[in-house]
């Protein structure tokens, strides 16, 4: 989104209405204008006519009309301020539109956008794209259980159900056990690949859901551990779910994780 041009359209839109209430103000005013000299260390009200060719002392004791002068000369002022930024914000919205940086992008012929980099494109735009791309999934056979989750996925147990659903429910998008190399692992597939929306990078998020089991866990750590190798750490594009057969995934626990992690709340 670009910011610029919607901060500078409610710019214009206030520039607008106190342009109005200027005219209105100045309509107003006393004719002529105001100019003030010292003599003897006495300040002195000259009222020059609307053309200058004639002018008169005001009384300072005439406050109302020296005020209403200098009032409208102020106004006048702000006046041409006003005009000359609200022209120029004007042509830079006529310019700009709401997307400048997409818009470059999405003129750019088909062919060539093949060859370059999303840059351009606001982050609401990226995150649909991503979210819409088609991806290969880990195969799974008839032995394993089935689950399903609210956008019609089959995930292997209730807790990858249950943090999927989480995960829609909060807009966040993700990709289920998509493929990943792991330098020293291999080829795995991690839980949930999750865009984080504006940082633009793929946080996995890993489900280790049989710790007292003495050999799943001595896979996971091992699994976590290869992560860390490549660069995928715990809390930066690595975030980590536990439960035991005794000790239930913390849901509460896992959407304030995820809250404060992609959202800052």
């Amino acid at each position: 989104m670009n910011d610029a041009y919607h901060v500078i359209k409610k710019r214009t839109e206030f520039l607008r209405s106190f342009i109005k209430l200027l005219n209105r103000a100045l309509a107003r005013a006393p004719e002529g204008r105001i100019h003030l000299t010292k003599s003897h260390g006495t300040i002195q009200y000259l009222r020059y006519s609307a053309d200058g060719k004639t002018r008169v002392y005001i009384s300072k004791k005439n406050t109302h009309l020296i005020k209403s002068l200098i009032q409208k000369e102020f106004d006048q002022k702000l006046l041409k301020a006003a005009e000359d930024e609200m022209r120029m914000n004007e042509r830079y919205i006529k310019k700009a539109g709401p997307d400048i940086l997409q818009k470059i992008y999405e003129e750019m012929p088909e062919e060539k956008k093949l060859f370059v980099d999303d840059r351009g494109v606001s982050d609401e735009e990226f995150v649909k794209r991503w979210a819409a791309a088609e991806y290969e999934q880990k195969k799974h056979d008839d032995r394993d259980p089935v689950f399903i989750t609210n956008r019609g996925e089959r995930v292997v147990s209730k807790s990858e159900k249950i943090i999927a659903d989480m995960l829609n429910e909060k807009g966040l998008a993700y990709r289920y056990e998509e493929p990943l190399i792991l330098i020293g692992l291999g080829t795995i597939h991690p839980d949930f690949k999750i865009l984080h929306p504006t940082r633009r990078v793929i946080v996995c998020l890993e489900h280790n859901g049989r710790m007292d089991d003495p050999d799943y866990a001595e896979r996971a750590v091992i699994r976590i551990n290869a992560y860390e190798r490549n660069g995928y750490h715990e809390g930066d594009t690595l975030l980590l779910t536990f439960e035991t057969s005794t000790v239930p995934l913390d849901t509460e626990l896992l959407s304030r994780k995820l809250d404060q992690f992609f959202f800052g709340t």
